[in-house]
């Protein structure tokens, strides 16, 4: 009996502890799970909390973009369903096409193009917009009270990120103001070439009628000169002092005259003339001119200063006439001087043009009659002192302004000159006639 009751005691006790170890296992399981559970529930926690806070900041620029667009005034911007049906609208809409949101919402976009237009173009647009992304065009559209526009439209396609087709977005602006800006330029542009074909035949015609005509002055005054050193020769012994002189001053005019004539033919070619653009070397031009004009400075003492000159482009010809005739004129100016001095130089160098000057001690000139100096015509001394029929100096201007360069000068009485013209350093401002 002992023993069995001992043994009955063992057994009780083995069970006790296994089953203690089975609660404690169990315990064990059921606070793992626990702590599972806790950290998937914060992790949903947290993905709930991210989700809103994504959803909010989606809400403030769904917000902000609704806002932007409705605030648009100048852009008509609406969204089309799949079919083209009006969905949104916004205040630029309203002001482009004249429609309120009420009237326009659910009809098909089709209601914007003209009459011709409206069964085909809408559905061509939309299937360009679904092949390509999106559609761009320019054309004439409708508002509501008939008017037509020119409008310029962009229509995109809309699609999810499955890549389903969601609907259109699509942008017009008003381009009516550019369009009759562009239409006016056209015009212009057209009055222009028709006025350049004019001046040309006139040009032309205008040269004809210059060589016309100086033929036809040329020959009286050639005859005015023949006949008066025939009678110079014939009747000189009968002549009295004031009778040659009278002699001696028709044909001093008479060669003032072709001279004036010859003088007016050149700077009528000069507008005409076309200007060949190349490198051009100024030092060597200005040593080329001063060649030119031995004969003037013969016998007389002169200090030639010719400073540093850049490359340029432009004519070689007709540059080389602005030079012969500025350095001419100073040859003419400081031919009262005991010893000349004349200066050539660059006056500036840069990127946008090239200055030049010819500066001389000469008899100079008062800088309140400045603006005469490159007239034609335009003299400030007397023809009794010095030679001349006063074209040079426009001359010298008309080329210039040919290159797109710009003259000017300084200077004052007996105290000498300088002469200044620039020449851009673009060749395409060049008028190459």
């Amino acid at each position: 009996m002992g023993l069995v009751l001992a043994s009955a005691i063992d057994d009780y006790r083995r069970a006790d502890r296994e089953l203690h170890i089975g609660y404690s296992l169990l315990e064990a399981r059921v606070n793992e799970r626990t702590a599972d559970l806790a950290k998937a529930n914060e992790i949903l926690r947290n993905e709930i909390d991210e989700r809103k806070r994504a959803e909010a900041i989606s809400r403030s620029f769904e917000e902000r973009f609704r806002v932007l667009v409705e605030g648009v005034k100048d852009y008509a911007i609406l969204m089309l369903d799949h079919n083209g049906n009006v969905v949104s609208w916004n205040e630029g809409a309203k002001h482009v096409d004249g429609y309120e949101a009420s009237e326009i919402l659910g009809r098909h976009f089709s209601v914007f193009f003209p009459e011709e237009e409206r069964k085909e173009k809408p559905g061509l647009i939309l299937n360009s917009a679904i092949r390509d992304g999106r559609s761009e065009e320019e054309g004439w559209r409708v508002r509501k009270n008939g008017s037509r526009y020119w409008a310029s439209v962009v229509v995109t396609a809309l699609r999810d990120g499955d890549g389903t087709l969601l609907g259109f977005a699509r942008i017009t602006r008003d381009m009516s103001d550019q369009r009759r800006r562009e239409e006016e330029l056209r015009l212009l542009a057209n009055e222009l070439q028709r006025r350049l074909l004019e001046l040309r035949i006139v040009n032309t015609e205008l040269e004809s009628f210059s060589y016309s005509v100086s033929h036809d002055l040329r020959a009286p005054l050639r005859h005015i000169d023949g006949f008066v050193d025939l009678l110079r020769n014939e009747i000189h012994d009968l002549l009295g002092e004031k009778s040659l002189h009278y002699l001696n001053v028709i044909s001093d005019s008479a060669g003032r005259m072709a001279r004036l004539i010859d003088e007016l033919l050149v700077f009528s070619r000069m507008g005409r003339v076309e200007v060949r653009s190349t490198t051009v070397e100024t030092e060597a031009l200005v040593r080329e001119s001063i060649r030119s004009l031995e004969m003037d400075a013969k016998g007389r003492k002169i200090d030639w200063r010719i400073g540093p000159l850049p490359i340029i482009q432009g004519d070689p010809s007709l540059l080389g006439l602005v030079f012969t005739n500025l350095i001419s004129n100073a040859l003419k100016y400081t031919r009262t001087r005991p010893e000349a001095v004349i200066e050539i130089g660059c006056a500036q160098d840069n990127d946008h043009e090239a200055g030049f000057y010819v500066r001389d001690n000469g008899v100079g000139f008062d800088m309140e009659y400045k603006d005469k100096l490159f007239g034609v015509f335009q003299r400030l001394h007397r023809s009794e002192d010095f030679e001349g029929v006063g074209i040079g100096l426009a001359n010298v201007r008309r080329i210039v302004q040919r290159h797109g360069g710009r003259t000017w000068a300084e200077g004052a009485v007996d105290q000498g000159a300088t002469f200044y013209f620039s020449i851009p350093r673009n060749s395409e401002k060049i008028n190459r006639g």
